[in-house]
């Protein structure tokens, strides 16, 4: 990687010890659809309120996507 590259982290799926950390998808958008719906993570975390499912298929399949493309981190979901 030359000076001009942004450096990527890389798109795998991760498992160990019972573990999987893989990729989000558009089937993962309900999941995420409830846990950001919950009464504590929205006191902590800067989301829309109400939280729709819109706003969680753009969370799975744009964002995340976006972040890794740029360099800037991972989003993963975790299955045990």
């Amino acid at each position: 990687m030359d000076a001009t590259q942004t450096p990527r982290f890389p798109d795998a799926v991760i498992e160990g010890d019972g573990i999987v950390l893989r990729p989000l998808t558009a089937a993962d958008a309900a999941a995420v659809t409830e846990a950001a719906c919950d009464e504590l993570t929205q006191r902590w975390l800067p989301l829309p309120n109400p939280y729709t499912v819109e706003h969680a298929q753009e969370f799975c399949t744009g964002f995340s996507r976006q972040v890794l493309d740029s360099g800037g981190g991972i989003v993963r979901a975790i299955e045990a």
